[in-house]
């Protein structure tokens, strides 16, 4: 009975988008001494908006901490189905651009199919405002972190392969 309530929600399609994230893992055309899912990542990013918008705004700044940790839990949903892939590579040429952007539009409807409107929304405006820029450079500084802590601290020199000069 429980699973045809959640069902019915769409509350059990937003949890298997979850656990899916489990699955797909960041960086993943490199090898990496620690992988990292993105239900990980995600985590360490809620974390990290937390300690970041409480810092802020006891330094009088007008953060709505809610929207950004919201946007950061739904940030990555559309890579539910593991298509996470590396920027230099989706656009390493205009076929391979032209295929990632068909494959994540597709992958795009299904999830808005899975999840609800209402919660594909938050996935859509991820970046939007104040507090998507937010959300953005937190991100952005985790990203930063991973390699950084790859390379620097476990001399995987293998990760940055895959980046050219200007990333």
């Amino acid at each position: 009975n429980i699973l045809k309530i959640l069902k019915r929600n769409n509350i059990y399609n937003l949890i298997s988008v979850i656990f899916n994230l489990r699955d797909v893992y960041r960086f993943s055309q490199v090898n990496l001494i620690v992988p990292e899912n993105v239900l990980f990542h995600t985590y360490v990013n809620s974390v990290m908006a937390y300690i970041m918008c409480d810092y802020l705004n006891n330094f009088g700044e007008n953060i709505d901490e809610y929207d950004v940790i919201t946007k950061i839990l739904f940030h990555d949903f559309s890579e539910y189905s593991g298509n996470e892939i590396i920027s230099s590579m989706k656009i390493y040429s205009q076929e391979t651009h032209n295929l990632f952007e068909k494959i994540e539009s597709e992958d795009e409807e299904s999830l808005n199919d899975l999840i609800g409107k209402e919660n594909y929304d938050i996935v859509k405006s991820y970046k939007d405002g104040f507090s998507g820029y937010v959300s953005e450079i937190i991100d952005k500084i985790s990203g930063i972190m991973k390699i950084l802590i790859e390379v620097k601290y476990y001399n995987n020199l293998t990760l940055l392969k895959v980046f050219s000069a200007n990333e």
